[in-house]
């Protein structure tokens, strides 16, 4: 499998925040032989890949599973519809950390 179909199938699988298995399940059944796993109680995926010596620096790798969202509100006076972003974290934190960076 070439690295651009890998992308697109993690692409095309649901992930939205709270509801990343789809996702989780096809990283793990990718991983390669060697490779130790576990998941905590929140969803998180650790792997650990031992090298036949002892490094003297390692590495470590991190990335989110979950994609944002929407979610469709509807107004039982109206019969309309609105979007609203679905995801675990505040639509202003980037700016937020930009903000708190570039002050000290």
């Amino acid at each position: 499998m070439t690295l651009f179909e890998d992308i697109r199938i993690l692409c095309e699988l649901p992930g939205v925040s709270g509801r990343e298995e789809p996702v989780r399940e096809y990283i793990i059944s990718q991983l390669p032989e060697g490779v130790s796993y576990e998941t905590d109680a929140l969803g998180n995926l650790y792997g650990e890949k031992k090298g036949a010596n002892r490094p003297k620096n390692k590495v470590v790798l991190f990335a989110h599973m979950d994609e944002v969202g929407l979610m469709t509100v509807t107004s039982s006076s109206t019969r309309s519809g609105a979007s609203t972003p679905r995801s675990s974290s505040d639509a202003r934190s980037a700016s937020s950390a930009a903000l708190s960076a570039s002050s000290r």
